[in-house]
């Protein structure tokens, strides 16, 4: 009843702040474990953390990095990772190091390994200091923040402060092109799809693609949308447009793969 009280009294309140309530309350709703038992949604963890490895080894790949040892995910990622895979994070450190070195072109280290982190300050504040050697009052300069587009190319344009005003349908495009390069590699690709049964995905990889790839232009919009709503006046966005085509097409996505296991 005071989950509840707490959503009827903030109708603000969506789908991922819904989420994030139940998480909290795991003890009382086994949200997590009712998610676990739906292996029609598995599909949805394992397309988000795809994304983010792909766009990981794009981003890596274009500054002339090497591939990662480790990856790092703390709060709601590293829950629905554990989700995922609940006893060996093996099969996804499997999954992770094939998305980089398809990405990449190279292979990714021997020794890869994916960190889950119980608290945040882990990987946000004391990883910055070890990362620049600078401590809160220091004045020494800090390495600037890469903030790409998203469109996987590697050319000047891609790194730069992108206003609401910029994102031309050219931008949205490109975008939306890379998108779909990265979801048929992670459901086509036959090393990948070898590797799903070991997640215990089993959904049609035609249907998903499918379905994602007519979602993808409305949730780019719905994302640009927002941000020229709401976004103060000469504030650069503050993220990659690279997510912008997931969002909303994967909460299609659940609808769909709901509808279809009932």
């Amino acid at each position: 009843m005071k989950c509840l009280a707490v959503v009827e009294a903030n109708p603000a309140f969506g789908s991922e702040e819904v989420a994030s309530l139940l998480f909290n309350y795991e003890r009382e709703f086994q949200f997590g474990e009712r998610l676990l038992l739906a292996q029609h949604l598995r599909v949805l963890f394992y397309l988000h953390f795809g994304a983010i490895v792909y766009h990981l080894g794009q981003v890596t790949a274009a500054r002339g990095l090497a591939a990662p040892r480790y990856l790092c995910f703390t709060g709601r990622g590293s829950l629905y990772l554990r989700l995922l895979c609940p006893s060996n994070l093996r099969p996804l450190e499997q999954v992770a190091s094939l998305i980089l070195s398809k990405v990449m072109g190279t292979p990714a280290p021997a020794n890869f390994k994916i960190v889950l982190a119980d608290d945040p300050k882990q990987t946000t504040a004391n990883g910055g200091v070890l990362a620049t050697g600078v401590d809160a009052e220091s004045t020494a300069e800090v390495p600037p923040i890469v903030q790409p587009i998203g469109t996987g190319t590697d050319d000047a344009a891609e790194n730069r402060p992108l206003y609401p005003g910029d994102i031309t349908e050219e931008v949205k495009n490109a975008v939306i092109a890379n998108v779909e390069q990265c979801l048929t590699l992670l459901l086509t690709d036959a090393d990948l799809v070898a590797a799903l049964h070991n997640l215990g995905i089993k959904n049609p990889p035609g249907l998903v693609l499918r379905e994602l790839t007519a979602a993808l232009a409305d949730s780019f919009n719905l994302g640009r949308q927002r941000y020229a709503n709401t976004l103060p006046a000469g504030e650069p966005i503050p993220e990659t447009l690279f997510f912008l085509p997931l969002k909303h097409a994967l909460y299609v996505l659940s609808q769909v793969l709901h509808g279809s296991a009932h």
